[in-house]
């Protein structure tokens, strides 16, 4: 008994000190590091808290192979410049997920930061991008932006599933940001509760063994090229026209004066393959078509994406990161600077 005694205790300590060896190994590495969520109780979304870490950096693959450097301002945004609501430039408000967020590069080189680049001193470019989002979270975002900042354009960034992953399934319990449910009634929005980090969360969150798992470890997808998708059936057309035209039309009645982009991520999957599949035809088609109802603006990046991969096939997201490469970025700022020349949105200050 006290021999099984001290091998117990032997073997808690051994094993104590090796976690204790890989937590110093993966600081040294560095695994990845994140800024403190806070929710925003008054808009009731969720952003960055800037006053318990404003800098960090991000890392990812086995080996922290690519580290990259964040910095959350004034308003809780990843941003290397803080955000004013009394600026003498109009703005221009950047809503999406974690592609406008942009962790995976550098603060300035993320899309806000390469956009204003483009733009100089015409118009200010603040992003709000907050990782997970979708369309319905993006309408609750608008609202917070519209309501703290009043910006002149809004440009809303659109991936495949953005749409209908608004959707809850019927009866789920309220969540801390916002989505959609479908009934009889039409598209209604669900109660919105608070969120409170867990104080144990906020302790092991920290711990860099923890991180490496939950981040560095993380299975990403990048270079395969899954099997074509299916179209989307006649209960998904359905769905996904009630999903888009509430949010649009909510979007539009709520900013009736703000000009509305409507930015479309090509699906880079089907072009590195070759095929674009009908569900992705479908989808854009639809947005397109409910946007201009809406007198939004729509840039698809699918068509001058895939011309620049024929031409010389270069990848616009990281080898095992489906997010954009620094190169994606700088296609998708020039495809909206252009865009913005062309339409004359600049010259209407």
């Amino acid at each position: 008994m006290i021999f099984s005694l001290k091998f117990l205790i032997k073997s808690v300590l051994n094993g104590l000190a090796i976690l204790l060896l890989v937590e110093l190994s993966l600081r040294c590495l560095p695994a990845s590091d994140g800024p403190y969520t806070i929710f925003d109780a008054s808009s009731k979304i969720l952003k960055f808290d800037g006053n318990k870490q404003r800098n960090g950096f991000y890392t990812s693959g086995n080996l922290a192979q690519r580290k990259t450097r964040w910095h959350i301002n004034n308003m809780g945004w990843n941003s290397d410049i803080d955000y004013s609501d009394h600026g003498e430039r109009p703005v221009l408000a950047l809503i999406g997920n974690s592609y406008v967020e942009g962790f995976p590069v550098d603060v300035d080189k993320g899309l806000a930061g390469t956009l204003q680049k483009k733009l100089q001193s015409a118009v200010d470019c603040y992003g709000f991008g907050y990782s997970g989002s979708k369309l319905s979270q993006y309408l609750n975002i608008s609202r917070y932006v519209e309501k703290t900042i009043h910006p002149k354009i809004m440009a809303f960034f659109l991936f495949d599933a953005d749409v209908l992953g608004s959707l809850v399934p019927m009866g789920q319990p309220p969540q801390y940001t916002l989505f959609f449910q479908n009934s009889k009634a039409g598209i209604t929005e669900t109660p919105i509760k608070n969120f409170e980090p867990h104080w144990a969360k906020r302790i092991y969150g920290k711990l860099a063994l923890v991180r490496y798992f939950s981040s560095n470890k993380q299975q990403t997808f990048g270079e395969q090229s899954p099997a074509k998708s299916k179209a989307l059936d006649l209960a998904e057309i359905d769905k996904y026209y009630k999903v888009t035209e509430y949010a649009f039309e909510k979007i539009r009645g709520e900013n009736p004066e703000t000009t509305i982009m409507i930015i479309l991520d090509a699906p880079r999957r089907d072009i590195y393959r070759g095929e674009i599949s009908p569900r992705s035809s479908q989808s854009r088609s639809i947005i397109t078509d409910v946007s201009k109802k809406n007198g939004f603006h729509v840039i698809d990046l699918t068509n001058h994406m895939a011309g620049l991969y024929q031409q010389n096939h270069i990848r616009f997201n990281f080898r095992n990161d489906y997010h954009w490469n620094e190169y994606g970025i700088e296609v998708v700022a020039d495809q909206v600077h252009q865009y913005m020349i062309k339409s004359g949105m600049l010259d209407r200050k």
